[in-house]
């Protein structure tokens, strides 16, 4: 007799303004998924469950993502719930899985301000916006290279931009330098207009955190006027960040959940080499960190499964599941994961990398660097 799939529902962004990292998700949550049922399915009790994946377009919208994620508990009851890609729409799905008392796994969702809204069933993987653009300064404060004067820019569409802008000046002005704020309503229609405001001021760094869309303009902006020291961004943690600007890209800083690079000896799971290799056939650019950290969220689950599952009734007991990530740390090829009481992800930290020659290039922390900072 065959068992009974264990159903995982997924809203994510197939179409509109966040597709390209919503494709993304998708392949690492079906990688995962195609991984389980490779092995036979999830070892729970005294069997194994395979996983079937329940996924629908949110199209990039907020309210939709919220409907999506009801119909997904209440008419599709699934097992396990996956959030969708961007902070904005991970707040907008948090009241829905909290209303029915079931585990919102966050994979993409970085705001600060979801640990605000007390939600007792969110549980994150990824660091927290305020924490960066922490190892671009740090990075160049260790190298001698530090700045007596930055500028942080960022769009106000949303609150993830004023997360990292935060986290950014607050950081800045412990290590003893001056910040300057500039800030756009999206899109960016005028990207010329923020760069000459910023000659007046002469910031050596300039810290940008938008839309992929926005970044790429302003980014290009600066490096095609009188550039500063040093430039940092946050969509150049992803590949196309590279593909779009070419040549221009060379020298720009950003965060990286995670590299393919790394390597360590996870506790859990697959080493960071088995999974570069795990997602060589994927046709999208996957090994960037919205696909992997999808997929990593499918490994932390499976370990506080084993907490989570009632061999009584052979179902999920949500609550448990809660409890299990609560206690839980350990480390996946994706790093550490410990959460706080509010399901803030306190274990894991980003890399910082740098476009050198065409390539990103991880260049802090020190202990995972592999060249020096340009």
């Amino acid at each position: 007799m065959t068992p009974e799939p264990l159903l995982v529902g997924l809203p994510v962004s197939v179409s509109g303004r966040f597709s390209r990292q919503g494709r993304q998700v998708l392949a690492g949550v079906n990688r995962w998924v195609r991984r389980v049922n490779a092995r036979g399915g999830l070892r729970l009790g005294s069997g194994h469950r395979p996983l079937e994946l329940v996924r629908y377009d949110d199209e990039s919208r907020s309210a939709l993502a919220a409907r999506l994620t009801r119909r997904l508990i209440r008419d599709d009851e699934v097992d396990l719930l996956f959030g969708p890609y961007s902070s904005g729409l991970t707040r907008a799905t948090t009241p829905v899985a909290d209303a029915h008392e079931m585990v919102l796994w966050n994979h993409s969702g970085a705001t600060d301000a979801l640990y605000e809204e007390k939600s007792r069933w969110l549980v994150s993987v990824l660091t927290p916006a305020s924490r960066y653009f922490h190892g671009v300064l740090d990075a160049l404060e260790r190298s001698g290279r530090s700045v007596s004067r930055a500028a942080v820019c960022w769009s106000r569409s949303g609150s993830f931009g004023d997360a990292v802008a935060s986290g950014a000046t607050a950081h800045a002005r412990d290590l003893g330098v001056t910040v300057g704020e500039r800030t756009w309503e999206p899109p960016l229609d005028d990207a010329a207009s923020i760069v000459e405001s910023l000659r007046a001021d002469g910031p050596g760094l300039v810290l940008v955190a938008g839309s992929f869309e926005d970044d790429v303009r302003l980014v290009s902006e600066l490096v095609g006027r009188d550039a500063p020291e040093a430039i940092g961004s946050v969509a150049a943690g992803i590949s196309a960040f590279g593909e779009q600007l070419g040549d221009a890209a060379h020298g720009v800083f950003g965060p990286s959940q995670w590299e393919p690079a790394l390597d360590h000896a996870p506790d859990y799971g697959p080493s960071p080499a088995d999974v570069v290799a795990l997602f060589e056939s994927t046709p999208v650019q996957a090994t960037d960190y919205p696909a992997v950290q999808a997929f990593a969220t499918g490994i932390v689950i499976e370990r506080c499964l084993a907490g989570g599952y009632d061999a009584t009734t052979e179902t999920i007991d949500q609550r448990q599941l809660r409890n299990a990530a609560d206690t839980a740390d350990f480390t996946t090829f994706y790093g550490r994961f410990r959460i706080d009481a509010a399901g803030k992800q306190v274990g894991h930290a980003p890399v910082t990398v740098q476009w050198q020659s065409g390539k990103k290039r991880v260049v802090w922390p020190e202990s995972h660097r592999r060249v020096e900072p340009l």
